[in-house]
């Protein structure tokens, strides 16, 4: 997988590794479970996972505050996520260390202006 990164010429080449694939399905699989709740989400992932597989940290995106509460207090939501990590065979050793995070365009909004890259870094 090829992608620009903003608007220079430099090109980061991602390699299509084991751990890389389960990243995507583990974002998919989230999306999956967000629109079982009529929610649309935006959701990534980032992390050194291809160095240990424990610095790996999905951000699970919603429009508004509420829904963001709503989720983060959701035990059975969060343990269904959580769960993912097994369903895609993270490895074991690793899955205690990775995060979820909920966050909403609203707080993104307010806090970054709107820049979700510079809110996460």
């Amino acid at each position: 997988m090829i992608r620009a990164v903003g608007q220079t010429n430099f090109i980061i080449y991602m390699e299509n590794s084991e751990l890389n694939i389960k990243a995507l399905k583990i974002e998919s699989d989230v999306r999956t479970l967000l629109c079982e709740k009529n929610i649309v989400p935006t959701v990534f992932s980032f992390g050194a996972y291809d160095i240990d597989p424990r610095h790996f940290v999905v951000v699970v995106g919603v429009e508004t505050d509420i829904q963001k509460n709503k989720l983060s207090n959701n035990a059975i939501f969060m343990n269904s996520v959580k769960g993912l990590l097994e369903k895609n065979e993270w490895p074991e050793r690793s899955r205690k260390h990775v995060l979820f995070d909920i966050e909403s365009a609203e707080t993104v909004k307010r806090e970054s202006g709107g820049n979700w890259w510079n809110h996460f870094k």
